[in-house]
């Protein structure tokens, strides 16, 4: 049964967005945390942290690596979060004398909010760009058809004549705002 407008098998084209609703999957989080477990790895080898062995090892293991779903399921019900049984069907796939070396040092919110972040960029990329060609489809319809006249009505009577322009500006000047503040916020999700 759906719960939310946004799972909603009509009501989702209304109020959500396929792209980025693609980001918050089940696929979208583990792969996330996958990605966090590749560089955690790469950057622990470059810093002498684990070996090169170990990493490259770890490296190889996730590029085929594909979670139990019914064991994290089980893992969550039991920890709480779905770490700690990834973690651990990630170090079987890696195998000995390398697999303790996966996830060595990290905590399960380390890769819990990496990912998130991860996910997050992505969002806001999606969203940048979502922005930035409605502003220009406002841009278009101002330079079009900004010199026209429209009539306002204002309690069935006629308001002061505006134009489309008039109108355009105060649809696109709030969204450029957005823009802006969307662009600030970017910069400020950090990478893995």
């Amino acid at each position: 049964m759906t719960v939310s407008p946004f799972d909603h098998p009509l009501l989702s084209a209304l109020l959500g967005d396929g792209e980025a609703s693609r980001h918050f999957s089940v696929e979208a989080e583990i792969e996330a945390m996958l990605a966090f477990e590749r560089a955690l790895a790469e950057v622990e080898a470059e810093n002498g942290i684990i070996t090169k062995d170990a990493a490259a090892a770890i490296v190889a293991a996730l590029a085929t690596f594909r979670p139990d779903t019914g064991l994290l399921r089980e893992g969550v019900a039991r920890d709480g979060v779905m770490v700690p049984e990834l973690v651990r069907q990630i170090r079987a796939a890696v195998g000995e004398p390398h697999g303790q070396k996966v996830h060595f040092g990290a905590t399960s919110h380390d890769v819990i909010d990496s990912g998130l972040m991860l996910r997050l960029k992505s969002v806001v990329e999606h969203l940048g760009l979502l922005l930035t060609e409605t502003v220009m489809r406002l841009a278009s319809l101002e330079e079009r058809f900004g010199g026209r006249a429209l009539t306002g009505m204002t309690r069935m009577q006629k308001a002061i004549p505006i134009k489309v322009a008039d109108r355009v500006m105060a649809w696109r000047a709030p969204l450029q705002r957005h823009q802006e503040r969307l662009s600030e916020q970017s910069r400020r999700l950090m990478v893995v």
